[in-house]
C-alpha cells in the first residue's frame, strides 16, 4: 500500500489514505447512533447553552463511566460544542463529524474519549 516501508507509521498511513483509525471509527459510530436515536426538540435551540443536548447520567463507579449510555451522552455534548450537529440531518451530521475527526491527532482523540463525570 503506497509502497511504504514496513515500519511506516500507521497514523501517517491513515492520514495519507483518508481512513479513520479504530478509535475514530468508535467515536463516529457512537455519535451517529446517538444522533439517530435522539428526537429533535426545537425548544433546545432557544436555550442559553445550546451545546448541552443530552443530560449526563450520574454514575458512582469508574466502570460505569465507560459504558455506552454515559460515554455517548458525553461524546455527543462534547462534539456538539465543537461542531454544532444537533439540528443537522443524519448525512450532514456524519460528514461534519468525519471532517472534524480527521483533523484530530492521536492525543486529541484520546482526550476526547476521556469522560470527566
Amino acid at each position: 500500500m503506497y509502497f511504504k516501508k514496513r515500519l511506516f507509521s500507521t497514523d501517517k498511513l491513515y492520514n495519507i489514505s483518508n481512513l479513520l483509525s479504530v478509535r475514530k471509527l468508535y467515536i463516529l459510530s457512537v455519535i451517529l447512533k446517538t444522533h439517530k436515536c435522539l428526537p429533535f426538540d426545537p425548544t433546545l435551540l432557544k436555550k442559553r447553552r445550546k451545546d448541552i443536548i443530552l443530560k449526563l447520567p450520574t454514575v458512582r463507579t469508574t466502570f460505569a463511566s465507560i459504558q455506552y449510555n454515559t460515554r455517548s451522552a458525553y461524546l455527543y455534548n462534547k462534539l456538539n460544542k465543537q461542531t454544532y450537529i444537533y439540528n443537522k440531518n443524519f448525512r450532514e451530521c456524519k460528514n461534519l463529524v468525519i471532517k472534524f475527526i480527521q483533523t484530530l491527532t492521536y492525543d486529541e482523540t484520546e482526550n476526547l474519549l476521556i469522560c470527566n463525570t
